[in-house]
């Protein structure tokens, strides 16, 4: 399971280039980025218009030297795609190349000597991609998940950003965990440690992730119930120094902690607090509104949300030109044609998070929050 993710992860869109606002820019939308919504057949039949390099300024030979650049051997790049102004300008696609494919070949080998198999299926979306490929969305699920956050509260399932998560995560509710918000998940400031997995197939389990690489969000997935542990942390101690952070900086529980457990507990929370699983609540409230066909994997906890809980950390399926929507729903603060999906002013501090949440702690300038 491990290698697959590692291939899968590879072979994900590398780059989006987008006509995007940066989330750190407190500027308004200037006159030149106005959206004419319902002008555009992206809102209308959900299609995205096609376009010229040359017809939007854009010199096409600088372009194609790009694309090439961003799709070398050993990239591991199998989908670049430019929007410009709502319109498709250019894209490229491609399967493993040659360097790329003798770690292929290995993690075949890998996975076979572990007692698994990857369908041929599989096997053949890595080495051939077009347009119709799907892509993993790895750590972009979690801004998918803070979107779906933001129409939950517009539709007054959940309260606010600031609501305490133990409202619904109830397991939280008698210890001090009932402080934390569901901001402090949102941001990866919730001062409970990450998880990773250790151990061997098909025996895996959820431990304390070591400092080397805890600050990849921890690996849950070959684990067969990636939710429940993640629930069951404890807040850790503060004002001493933590082997899973640092071995030289005190600790303190609002630093942040990039954790794949956060996002998942939101994935458990929003299940609760709508009575629908991600995939579901997600089909209705964004993916059909938007024309994005997602595809969202699960753990194999029976028990689970729905036959197995939603990895909402990661793994949410699409292709590039569906991803691209995404991101034009950010751009455009949230409407697509004449609905408005997720409020404003959701969107509005998502472009804030650039000044609201500067990593002080360990002397960067690098911001993240809200998901982003």
């Amino acid at each position: 399971m491990t290698e697959i993710f590692k291939i899968a992860k590879w072979g994900s869109i590398s780059i989006v280039a987008l006509a995007l606002i940066s989330c750190g820019d407190n500027s308004s939308i200037s006159e030149s980025l106005t959206i004419n919504e319902n002008k555009n057949s992206l809102y209308t039949d959900l299609t995205w218009e096609e376009e010229t390099p040359t017809n939007v300024g854009i010199d096409p030979i600088l372009l194609e030297d790009s694309f090439i650049y961003a799709l070398a051997d050993e990239t591991y790049t199998q989908a670049v795609i430019l929007i410009k102004d709502e319109k498709l300008i250019y894209e490229k696609y491609r399967g493993l190349e040659t360097n790329e494919l003798g770690f292929w070949d290995q993690s075949l080998i890998d996975i076979s000597e572990l007692g698994m198999e990857i369908p041929q299926e599989l096997q053949d979306s890595f080495t051939n991609r077009d347009r119709y490929s799907l892509a993993t969305s790895w750590s972009i699920a979690k801004s998918f998940v803070s979107i779906l956050i933001g129409i939950a509260i517009d539709q007054g399932y959940i309260q606010s950003v600031d609501e305490s998560a133990s409202t619904y995560i109830t397991e939280w509710s008698n210890d001090d965990r009932n402080q934390i918000t569901i901001k402090n998940l949102l941001d990866m400031r919730s001062g409970l440690p990450g998880l990773c997995a250790t151990g061997s197939h098909p025996n895996y389990e959820l431990e304390l992730c070591p400092y080397s690489i805890h600050w990849s969000g921890g690996n849950l997935t070959p684990v067969q119930n990636q939710l429940d542990a993640c629930i069951n942390r404890e807040i850790a101690e503060t004002g001493v120094i933590q082997p899973w952070y640092s071995d030289e900086r005190i600790w303190e529980k609002d630093y942040l902690l990039y954790s794949n457990c956060e996002t998942q507990v939101l994935g458990e929370l929003l299940f609760r607090a709508t009575g629908k699983d991600l995939q579901s609540y997600a089909d209705i409230n964004l993916f059909s509104k938007i024309g994005f066909e997602g595809h969202w994997w699960k753990d194999n906890e029976n028990n689970g949300q729905s036959d197995g809980n939603y990895l909402a950390y990661c793994c949410l399926d699409a292709t590039a030109r569906d991803f691209a929507k995404f991101g034009q729903l950010i751009l455009n603060m949230g409407s697509w044609g004449d609905e408005q999906i997720v409020s404003s002013s959701y969107i509005e501090n998502l472009r804030n998070i650039g000044v609201d949440s500067v990593v002080v702690e360990d002397g960067s300038s690098y911001s993240y929050g809200m998901g982003f």
